[in-house]
């Protein structure tokens, strides 16, 4: 199919039953935007999705538009027309439309730039030397003469042929990565051969635009921890139920504002040594992980978006990501922790009556405040929700981390100090500033015991020999002088 930044632009766009107007659509990430001119009054609030027809007989579908800038009425004499400037969420270019309530959708495939890191093999390209034998048998045609002739040092560079790299059955549908070959013809400069890693959900039941985004941005977040980076997404498309005999029912996807990894404290590409998971050496623990993990995803969805936008932040820290990355432990469900125990008669009876005694009060923000507290009594607090979490992550990766909930417990009591102004444990400003460590380690705990509680075998990763490209080696690494100059720190009676 025909990329969409190569289609014609110009074309005509329907606003309702009937009424086609002239537009021109621009593709340009987050400056995307089409100009719509109609000789009627237009609600373009109202207009939020909208199909049109190109002069090259493409078809596209806007969705999720907005007014943008420049929508106005204008004048030209005593001729009065309308120009509707609107922001499209996505555009779907191909030989159909899509109403965004249909459940059409039957796959959706994407890449990213680290998927060959992530998914793919060495083994599947390389070369032979003095291949004499080889090429010999490869140039020969039916008369026995050669089509070139066979000089003394013979190369021989080839592609396995094995495009589907694995599959993996899991809630969303069967997830696959896929190698995607561009093959320039060979010429007197030489020959090339280009692969990419695609990734395809194909899903057992047809779905709509919007739940198929869902599916793919999910299935993205555990990419991105096991690449060890945002990832930049790439190549989006969806195919449509229907006949494909005659054409096909792939549609390219523009969206607008798409997942983009920041430059500002960019992260490199991890090294594939450093990965956390290998799916081709050990496909049966990738297999568990990834299809566990993805069964969660519900529950879990609030908690990982949060995790995902402070692991976002890559390189650069502050006092908001902190916040963040502890706020996120309070998104985990509660069937994540244990229950806790019953409270002590005493301590029951206390609550009660303090409860009894603040209702009587009038209303007031001090009564509120109180009367919540007392409500808290008896449930996990942040502190003992990541201290969970540590025991899980504790049990999983033997003495590589000591003292961890030492760390996350002063973690929190920092967090504290700058959402509600409590008295800190810790002079923070008296030696190297920890508010980097603390969060590297919710960040850390949250995302090792979401693994683990997937089956991931941790300490078999983070126990070995790291190059610290991918940021669990660079934790494990670091920790110890962390520790050391965290308790260095002047500590407040």
């Amino acid at each position: 199919m025909k990329k969409s930044n190569e289609m014609c632009s110009i074309g005509e766009f329907s606003l309702e039953e009937g009424l086609w107007v002239p537009g021109e659509l621009k593709l340009d990430g987050d400056a995307t935007h089409v100009k719509l001119f109609s000789k009627s009054q237009i609600d373009w609030q109202s207009k939020r999705e909208i199909c049109g027809r190109l002069h090259d007989l493409t078809k596209v579908t806007l969705l999720e538009c907005v007014p943008m800038s420049g929508t106005a009425d204008h004048f030209k004499g005593r001729d009065r027309f309308y120009v509707g400037n609107l922001f499209p969420h996505f555009v779907l270019v191909g030989n159909e439309h899509l109403v965004s309530t249909e459940r059409r959708v039957t796959k959706i495939k994407f890449s990213v730039e680290d998927g060959a890191t992530v998914f793919g093999t060495v083994r599947a390209f390389g070369s032979v030397s003095n291949a004499d034998e080889h090429l010999n048998s490869l140039s020969k045609v039916e008369d026995g003469k050669y089509i070139g002739e066979v000089g003394p040092h013979p190369q021989l560079f080839y592609f396995n042929g094995k495009t589907k790299i694995l599959s993996v059955e899991t809630v969303l549908g069967a997830i696959s990565a896929h190698y995607g070959l561009h093959l320039p013809s060979p010429n007197a400069n030489g020959i090339r051969v280009e692969a990419d890693v695609y990734l395809l959900i194909e899903f057992r039941d047809a779905k709509s635009f919007k739940e198929a985004i869902r599916a793919l941005t999910e299935f993205l977040r555990f990419v991105e921890l096991a690449a060890g980076r945002p990832q930049n997404v790439r190549e989006v498309a969806v195919e449509l139920d229907g006949d494909t005999s005659e054409r096909s029912n792939w549609l390219d996807v523009h969206w607008s504002l798409g997942p983009r990894r920041s430059t500002d404290g960019e992260l490199d590409a991890s090294h594939r040594f450093d990965l956390p998971f290998n799916p081709l050496e050990e496909p049966a623990q990738f297999d568990k992980v990834l299809s566990t993990w993805l069964e969660r995803r519900d529950d879990w969805r609030d908690a990982r978006m949060r995790f995902a936008t402070s692991f976002a932040c890559q390189r650069l820290y502050g006092t908001d990501r902190l916040v963040g990355s502890a706020n996120m432990f309070d998104l985990i469900p509660d069937t994540a922790f244990p229950p806790e125990g019953p409270l002590a008669a005493t301590l029951s009876e206390a609550r009660d009556a303090a409860r009894e005694l603040f209702r009587r009060l009038p209303d007031s923000a001090d009564r509120s405040s109180v009367l919540g507290a007392l409500g808290r009594i008896g449930k996990l607090s942040l502190k003992k929700k990541v201290r969970n979490r540590v025991l899980l992550v504790a049990s999983r990766t033997g003495d590589l981390f000591p003292e961890l909930a030492f760390v996350t417990d002063h973690a929190i009591d920092c967090r504290n100090y700058y959402v509600h102004g409590t008295r800190p444990k810790l002079d923070y400003s008296s030696g190297t500033d920890p508010v980097s460590f603390f969060t590297d380690t919710l960040e850390f705990v949250f995302a090792i015991s979401d693994l683990v509680d997937a089956g991931w075998h941790a300490y078999g990763c983070l126990g070995r020999y790291t190059t610290m490209s991918h940021p669990f080696g660079r934790y494990r690494a670091s920790y110890a002088e962390n520790l050391a100059e965290l308790k260095k720190l002047k500590a407040f009676d």
